[in-house]
């Protein structure tokens, strides 16, 4: 008995480097895959110790790509093969991409600011009056939008903005 598997053995399946340009992957990530148990060689040598794969694995390897393509973390990747072509499966794919776009969405924000802050621009405000009635009284609010630094400024500027309005509709300003 050899400690080897004879080329006949190996009919049928892929090296390594032949899966790895087969499927779009590379040898290391198929290596870190297998280490994971995400996606296993059907066949590793005792002998030598060199892996290969079915050409049957290449649709796993594929998906698994696509995943990967999504920035999805290998943890992710593993539930998703788990409970593949199932309602869970299409859930965590949608989850993944719920997060990836609120994660995707800060950083456009935050790209933004840091421009905004670079270029040396002010940023505008907008400002917003809103008088609302109720039974026995007036109330009247300003909304902005506003950056930290800018807050000192703004409520010094937003209650003569407020006290002007009451005198303008000759009302009187509670304060308590």
């Amino acid at each position: 008995m050899s400690d080897f598997i004879t080329p006949e053995q190996r009919n049928g399946y892929l090296s390594v480097g032949r899966f790895a340009q087969a499927a779009q992957l590379s040898r290391k990530a198929l290596r870190l895959y297998d280490q994971l148990e995400i996606l296993v060689p059907a066949l590793v040598d005792p002998g030598s110790g060199y892996r290969y794969y079915s050409t049957a694995q290449l649709e796993d390897a594929r998906f698994i790509r696509l995943l990967r393509d999504m920035k999805m973390p290998l943890a992710d990747i593993r539930r998703v093969l788990a409970t593949a072509a199932t309602d869970e499966a299409i859930q965590q794919v949608i989850e993944h991409r719920r997060v990836f776009e609120a994660k995707a969405e800060q950083v456009r924000r935050s790209t933004h600011r840091v421009l905004a802050y670079l270029r040396k621009e002010n940023e505008s405000m907008s400002m917003e009056v809103t008088i609302e009635n109720f039974p026995s009284q007036q109330a009247l609010s300003i909304k902005r939008n506003i950056r930290v630094p800018a807050f000192h400024q703004f409520i010094p500027q937003a209650l003569e903005e407020l006290k002007a309005h009451v005198a303008a509709q000759n009302a009187t300003l509670l304060t308590e």
